[in-house]
């Protein structure tokens, strides 16, 4: 799903992740605690800036995880955050949905070269898009899901794969395949009726039995197709464009709106076991080559907020610069939440956050607030890498 507008208050937040330690190695137990405040105080300030509630979480090896959280549950203010809670995880789901498709090609089921009309006898763009160009967004298909995606009204209405395709075909094919880029929801959407067609088998079962099982991803969910415990998640709200009304989205009744490419659920712990299980090349037979091959060079749209931090989008990952250091991973945003997961793999540290808006609109302008933010981070960042 799209990346919306209270990301750009956060990213540079976890910036203290990816920077504090250099390399693989023990830290000692006041750099512990040192980190350990840091990130509070960069969670707090998130909160303070227009956050409802905000998660953070990292992982060095070798050491104690870290886990801390700002805020409230609740638009109503009645429950303090904590880092248990689940989140929507928006387009972190693409992630997983890459992993589905690249187990089903080591079980020589497919190839990365099939073409995408072997599985869609009602696609009519170019005929030679492939698997390959879906994973890493240079298909040049039409993206029928823009029309339901932010900044558009929020709906519960059921949604098909063959809906977006249908919608897709209103922009048609954009330039040709390999030829471009361009960031699509539809394309993952498509993989994941893929790995069904193949499969033989939803693609909830699928991720479940070969994915979220193996790796006890016991609260990840595929939340178009399970259900999930809502009294256990951070609420969400949004408001649609000129409209006071505010809408919660932690329990919507349909998430096919999202589908493959964006509608996970997940928590900041098994966000991090399965950026470790990819680090280390035991996410069910899948590692960190396998998400961050055939990358293509990025080209920002007009509603990324991220432009000039992304570099390149391999198969199912994002590559970005923070703080000069290159990071993999995935961020997602989706009504109401906004997440990221990120590997710096020069050290191995993986690290998550979640935060949850409560649309209000009285809040201060997120590019100021942006702007402040990475201030704030770059201090922190040059205090942590000073000796």
């Amino acid at each position: 799903m799209k990346l919306f507008s209270v990301q750009k208050l956060v990213f540079t937040a976890i910036t203290v992740f990816v920077v504090y330690s250099p390399g693989v190695k023990l830290l000692a137990s006041d750099n512990m605690i040192s980190l350990t405040q840091r990130m509070q105080a960069a969670a707090d300030d998130v909160h303070r800036r227009g956050a409802l509630g905000v998660v953070m979480a990292i992982e060095v090896p070798g050491n104690d995880r870290i886990r801390v959280a700002s805020g409230y549950a609740d638009v109503d203010r009645t429950i303090a955050m904590d880092p248990s809670r689940g989140f929507q995880v928006g387009s972190i789901t693409k992630t997983f949905t890459s992993a589905a498709i690249q187990l089903l090609v080591k079980d020589g089921k497919l190839s990365l070269d099939d073409k995408l009309s072997k599985f869609f006898s009602n696609y009519n763009g170019s005929p030679e898009v492939t698997i390959r160009h879906l994973l890493n967004h240079t298909s040049g298909i039409g993206d029928g899901q823009v029309y339901v995606d932010i900044p558009q009204p929020y709906t519960r209405e059921h949604f098909t794969v063959e809906d977006f395709i249908v919608m897709g075909r209103i922009q048609g094919q954009q330039f040709e395949p390999g030829f471009g880029f361009a960031y699509n929801n539809l394309a993952f959407y498509i993989l994941g009726d893929i790995v069904e067609q193949v499969s033989g088998k939803p693609l909830h079962v699928f991720l479940r039995q070969r994915v979220f099982d193996p790796l006890s991803l016991d609260r990840t969910y595929v939340g178009a197709l399970e259900t999930w415990p809502h009294e256990s998640m951070a609420r969400g709200y949004y408001r649609n464009p000129g409209s006071s009304e505010l809408i919660e989205t932690t329990g919507p009744e349909d998430l096919s709106i999202a589908g493959p490419a964006g509608d996970m659920i997940s928590t900041a712990d098994d966000l991090l076991n399965w950026l470790g299980a990819i680090y280390t090349g035991n996410a069910a037979g899948l590692g960190l080559h396998d998400f961050t091959a055939d990358a293509a060079p990025w080209k920002a749209n007009n509603f990324d907020p991220y432009y000039g931090m992304w570099l390149a989008y391999g198969r199912g990952f994002m590559q970005g610069s923070l703080a000069g250091e290159i990071i993999w991973g995935h961020a997602g945003g989706i009504h109401g939440y906004t997440s990221l997961a990120f590997i710096h793999p020069a050290s191995g540290v993986r690290f998550v956050m979640g935060v949850t808006s409560d649309a209000d609109p009285n809040k201060s302008d997120p590019s100021a607030t942006y702007a402040a933010m990475r201030v704030a981070m770059a201090a922190m960042i040059n205090a942590a890498i000073t000796p």
